[in-house]
């Protein structure tokens, strides 16, 4: 069980405490009534005993008040209904529910609430005092009392500005998570916008190369006239292919001047991406293992991208270190691996960088799977498994 429901728990069950606590101050308080013959007479005894404790129930929800009913009602019950010449007058009911009442106060106001129920607390105690002794009751029991009230409200003081700063830090924390949370969910929609436009330049130039192919067609078959209606089709489906293609690349791109109509890089284009990273001064080694086979464009690029993101996050955060590049070909899919034995990314970005969640959309995009983290013996470690039948 954590703090958080350890904490709501405690909430839930307060209210059912604070009258528990205010019933059974109450009963003793009427008992103490009958049991003596100070109060006089009873029947109004009784009545402000009621008053002194029964609000105890509602002291987190309405301190001021509480402060007022209970400090009116044991002043009465003290210094009028009863005598204060009698030394053992001074009930442990009325302590115990001062001293409630002086941290649930603290603990609780705030604002013009606080500073009035301060006023009212420091002529509470004044009148206590003063009548006390104005009525030859003993200091012995109300000075203690007050130094004791006094600092018990000092206590309900300090737990108040401990309770503030908690929520004020449990406040920005969750700010800085929404904030996160918004941070990374804009990365993904930009990494996933960037996506989208490299898929749709894999389509736009293959459906380039069917409307040429479609306008040479009739030019090649020994039937020309039905040939020509086909491959008329054709050109116009591909044309109207072309202009929706570009409807989308309009929503997608925003800020781009000219449509790209030329293949996007793959594994072919590998050696000159290593070749470009040792210039850079990473030390990088290529393997190629399996029977290499022609892969569909999109998942071609995914998985050069995967590659290139994860040399790039190795050049800003190894440091000085070697890399190794292992491209597997399986009957069923292409494995990745890009290791290194350099730092690592700090655990500030582990995670939550461009690079990595634009590795995370690209395996995603074709049912695959990504894990990267540190490795045994140091260095980091990108492993990707892409499946060949989801991209047919």
């Amino acid at each position: 069980m954590n703090r958080s429901s350890i904490a709501w728990r405690w909430r839930s069950i307060q209210p059912g405490v604070d009258w528990a606590v205010a019933a059974v101050l109450t009963a003793v308080g009427v008992a103490d009534v009958f049991a003596t013959s100070f109060f006089e007479p009873r029947w109004l005894a009784v009545l402000v005993t009621l008053l002194a404790f029964l609000p105890l129930g509602v002291r987190r929800r309405f301190p001021l008040a509480v402060l007022i009913a209970v400090g009116s009602a044991s002043l009465l019950l003290e210094l009028v209904i009863g005598n204060p010449k009698n030394p053992t007058q001074f009930g442990l009911g009325v302590l115990v529910a001062w001293l409630i009442v002086a941290y649930s106060t603290a603990a609780h106001a705030d604002g013009s609430p606080y500073r009035a129920a301060v006023a009212i607390a420091v002529a509470f105690a004044l009148v206590w005092v003063g009548g006390s002794l104005a009525l030859g009751a003993s200091n012995g029991n109300t000075v203690p009392a007050i130094l004791l009230a006094a600092v018990v409200w000092m206590v309900g003081r300090a737990v108040h500005r401990r309770e503030a700063q908690v929520e004020v830090l449990d406040h920005r924390a969750k700010q800085l998570e929404r904030e996160r949370e918004e941070k990374v969910q804009a990365m993904v929609a930009e990494e996933r916008t960037r996506i989208a436009r490299e898929l749709h330049d894999v389509v736009a130039h293959s459906v380039s190369v069917m409307v040429v192919q479609a306008q040479a067609g009739p030019r090649l078959v020994g039937d020309p006239q039905r040939t020509a209606t086909t491959f008329e089709s054709i050109e116009a489906s591909g044309r109207e292919a072309l202009v929706e293609l570009r409807r989308l690349l309009g929503i997608l791109r925003t800020g781009d001047k000219h449509l790209a109509v030329g293949p996007q890089p793959g594994l072919a284009s590998l050696n000159a991406l290593v070749e470009q990273v040792r210039q850079a001064g990473l030390a990088v080694e290529l393997r190629i293992e399996g029977d290499q086979a022609a892969l569909p464009p999109g998942l071609d690029l995914s998985a050069y991208r995967i590659i290139q993101e994860a040399l790039t996050n190795t050049i800003k955060h190894a440091g000085a270190a070697k890399a190794e590049i292992v491209v597997r070909y399986t009957p069923a899919e292409i494995e990745l691996e890009i290791l290194d034995d350099g730092n690592g990314p700090p655990s500030s970005v582990n995670g939550a960088g461009h690079g990595l969640i634009g590795m995370h959309e690209r395996a995603a995009l074709y049912g695959g799977r990504l894990e990267v983290g540190p490795r045994a013996g140091g260095g980091y470690s990108v492993r990707a498994r892409l499946p060949l039948g989801a991209a047919r």
